[in-house]
């Protein structure tokens, strides 16, 4: 009985592998390698950044403050000035919790952000694997990898919508392989990202109506439900009623970025629908030309061969194209993340059927066409690239990490930009910029600074110089800089800790003051050297102490002989044997005081740190140039002893000795 039960058992056969299963191992091995080596670069490169305070915007800085608050069970960020799901829909950071209450930095953010496109990256090899083969499937992943509008993404800072790019792709893998409980579990993720990627979902499920044989309904109406229920649920009861909980005008922070097209969003509906002409003309415009150029440039027309795939990144497309926002109108920033895959994923089926329709020889060609123009893309953008990594590392990272580290993680705080990631982990970290425009961006209110211990600033930010000389709708350079004299003047703010440009004061503290004005003169009239700027203030004198390491402390006293109405510039440079080694440019009185308001008869004694790189052991003569920034013309110095004076605007004030 044994004996016959043994010989009806089943023996299990041995799967053969063949060399084609060899030779797809080890494709799928190769991409995995690329994407993980590509993943480590992007990890480096960009800690790299964050360690150099490179984050120049304030993004990733807003969002790793909520991730923290939502690790102290709280949803109110400071730097929003309120409830930060009042401005977008972004119920994934509920699910992230976890995650970053384990690895509370902001580079938990930047990490996420790098794993999604390098692993998206992965997906999309293998969705295009069986489409064109593995060469040129992992040429295509590659091509994706550093195609230019991702470059950009990666280098800028972090959202949310970052996240949806492997979800995107998973999307369409499980939908091309008829898996329909991955699919589905995927689109309720990804629509928990933010309110527009709810909108993809329901794409698919009308691409649905036309694609699946099988299971059609199911097909259909998931994803349908999914994206159409998160997507009401949440532009239409909960960002509402948070949005007026805490007092805010308009049902969304974003509809009046489509006022052109109506102010509810039924009236946008209905544009949409039943107006095309209206829609045409919003549609072709210069800026969605030149936007359209970017985005689809390296590639020519080849995703066009495929648009059912295209069409399903419509509302991202529509959403950017008929925004009045112009960040969305190019590839410089986050927003492509979500469009580029649907570009890729339609060049993957254009190449697809070229390759059944064309001899080889002409889709060798159209490979290598496809290859030049990605190559020519890449160089044109390379100065703009360059352009925003160059900029990330000086000499006063130590100086800027030790002024970061001396404020206590429970202090509040007001910062720049560049500070703002660093410091992000606490409750209480306000943006100065806020300050000087006088306004919330998120709350559409005049902007009132919360009670705040200390401020970390780089009076260089290119923030600051921008609004003064692009944004009239924040005021007149006076306005600008006036709210700054007011934030300073108003508090008793005292050095900790400076370098050049970059300060840290505290309130209240023990330090000498930045920048202070008077109607008596600071110091005897017999001291005095009495230089002449453009016969409108004099430097009456100056002092140096004694250079403490790497920084030089320097005092000027400068008395106004006429109301000015000028900002000036003084050019600091140490020179050796007539070389230049060093130079520094910065405004005179700080943006705090400047000249701009100096009226007639006023002192003002002003506190500098020049900052002293490594230099050789030697003599080094100091010199002063002068320029008044508004009118862009060198400043005229009149001196008792003109030997001093060279080039007409460069004054010689001393030497120092390095050991």
């Amino acid at each position: 009985m044994n004996i016959n039960n043994s010989t009806n058992r089943r023996i299990p056969i041995k799967k053969v592998e063949t060399p084609q299963d060899k030779l797809t191992y080890r494709a799928d091995s190769l991409a995995l390698f690329i994407c993980i080596a590509v993943f480590l670069f992007w990890i480096s490169f960009l800690t790299f950044k964050y360690y150099h305070f490179g984050y120049y915007d304030w993004d990733l800085a807003m969002y790793a403050q909520a991730m923290w608050s939502l690790t102290q069970g709280s949803v109110n960020v400071s730097l929003f000035g309120t409830n930060f799901l009042t401005n977008h829909a972004e119920y994934i950071s509920f699910v992230l919790v976890p995650l970053y209450a384990i690895f509370q930095h902001p580079l938990t953010l930047i990490t996420l952000k790098i794993f999604s496109v390098t692993a998206g990256a992965y997906i999309f090899y293998l969705i295009a694997q069986p489409l064109v083969g593995w060469r040129l499937s992992i040429f295509l992943m590659i091509l994706y990898l550093f195609y230019p509008a991702n470059l950009y993404m990666l280098l800028y800072e972090f959202h949310f919508e970052n996240l949806a790019v492997v979800f995107i792709f998973l999307l369409y893998f499980f939908y091309t392989n008829d898996r329909l409980v991955p699919f589905a579990v995927t689109a309720l993720l990804m629509s928990l990202i933010k309110e527009n990627i709810t909108l993809i979902p329901i794409m698919f499920g009308i691409y649905a109506v036309f694609s699946k044989r099988t299971n059609k309904l199911a097909w259909v109406l998931i994803p349908v439900a999914i994206g159409a229920s998160l997507f009401y649920l949440s532009q239409f009861v909960i960002t509402p009623h948070l949005r007026a909980q805490a007092a805010l005008p308009y049902s969304n922070q974003y509809i009046g970025a489509y006022a052109s097209l109506g102010t509810t969003p039924k009236a946008i509906a209905q544009t949409m629908l039943f107006n095309p002409p209206k829609l045409l003309s919003l549609l072709a415009t210069d800026k969605n030309a030149f936007y359209f150029q970017q985005l689809f440039g390296p590639l020519f027309i080849l995703p066009f061969f495929n648009p059912q795939t295209l069409f399903l990144g419509l509302p991202i497309f529509l959403q950017h194209l008929l925004s009045a926002s112009p960040t969305t109108h190019t590839i410089y920033y986050h927003y492509t993340a979500t469009v580029v895959p649907f570009i890729f994923l339609a060049t993957a089926h254009s190449f697809n059927l070229l390759k059944r329709i064309v001899r080889p020889w002409s889709f060798l060609l159209t490979i290598i066409f496809i290859v030049v123009t990605c190559i020519v893309s890449t160089i044109q953008h390379r100065d703009n690239l360059l352009g925003r990594i160059t900029t990330w590392a000086d000499d006063l990272d130590p100086n800027r990490w030790q002024m970061s580290k001396t404020i206590p993680p429970t202090a509040s705080v007001v910062a720049t930009f560049d500070f703002l990631a660093e410091l992000s982990q606490r409750s209480q970290l306000y943006s100065l910029h806020n300050v000087w425009r006088n306004n919330n961006p998120f709350t559409y209110q005049a902007y009132h600074l919360p009670e705040t211990e200390y401020a970390l600033i780089d009076w260089k930010d290119p923030w600051l110089w921008s609004d003064l000389k692009f944004s009239p709708e924040f005021g007149s350079p006076k306005d600008i800089l006036g709210r700054l004299k007011d934030f300073h003047f108003q508090n008793t703010w005292s050095v900790v800790h400076a370098a050049n440009h970059v300060t840290l004061l505290q309130k209240g503290g023990q330090g000498p003051h930045l920048v202070e004005l008077s109607r008596k003169p600071f110091r005897e009239k017999k001291n005095s050297i009495n230089l002449s700027v453009d016969q409108k203030f004099h430097l009456l004198n100056y002092e140096m102490g004694h250079n403490h390491g790497a920084l030089l402390p320097m005092t000027f006293y400068w008395r106004a002989d006429k109301t000015i109405e000028d900002i000036y510039f003084i050019n600091i440079r140490l020179t050796q044997n007539g070389k230049t080694v060093l130079t520094n440019d910065r405004n005179i009185g700080y943006p705090v005081l400047a000249t701009l308001f100096w009226q007639k008869g006023d002192y003002i004694k002003e506190n500098y740190w020049l900052f002293l790189p490594q230099l050789p052991p030697g003599q080094y003569v100091i010199q002063l140039s002068f320029f008044n920034l508004t009118s862009g013309k060198a400043a005229e110095l009149v001196y008792k002893h003109p030997a001093q004076l060279q080039s007409g605007n460069t004054f010689k004030i001393g030497t120092i000795t390095i050991q």
